[in-house]
């Protein structure tokens, strides 16, 4: 039997960037409550975190206009800032509305800037 070809052996490491923002939620009563969001990329998979309970439309939102073809989102990571519903929620008003701290909109609005900072790290 001929001798088996040996591999050599190669370590790769992945390039990790990240963005972070102070992103700044307007409440319903038109005060400021800021929250951190961040997104960051370990090769060519992108994570954004938030500091609130996402809705699924949301979240897949993001993912459908990620610049990554994984993108796994994290919520409440650096906080706790209960429910951020989606538009959809508003209109037929759900229990969460009553334990959210931001108005009708905010979510969009964070997804938007999520999205752009996920381009921004893969361009």
């Amino acid at each position: 039997v001929d001798a088996l070809p040996t591999l050599t052996e190669a370590t790769v490491t992945p390039t990790v960037k990240s963005k972070q923002l102070q992103f700044e939620g307007k409440t319903p009563n038109g005060s400021v409550r800021p929250m951190e969001i961040d997104a960051f990329c370990i090769g060519d998979v992108g994570f954004v975190t938030a500091p609130f309970e996402m809705f699924d439309n949301t979240g897949m939102d993001i993912k459908a206009a990620s610049p990554f073809e994984t993108t796994i989102i994290m919520t409440y990571a650096n906080g706790r800032s209960g429910y951020l519903p989606s538009e959809e929620v508003w209109d037929y008003g759900a229990y969460e509305l009553s334990i959210c701290y931001y108005k009708r909109g905010t979510a969009e609005d964070v997804a938007q800037e999520l999205v752009s900072m996920l381009k921004s790290l893969k361009g």
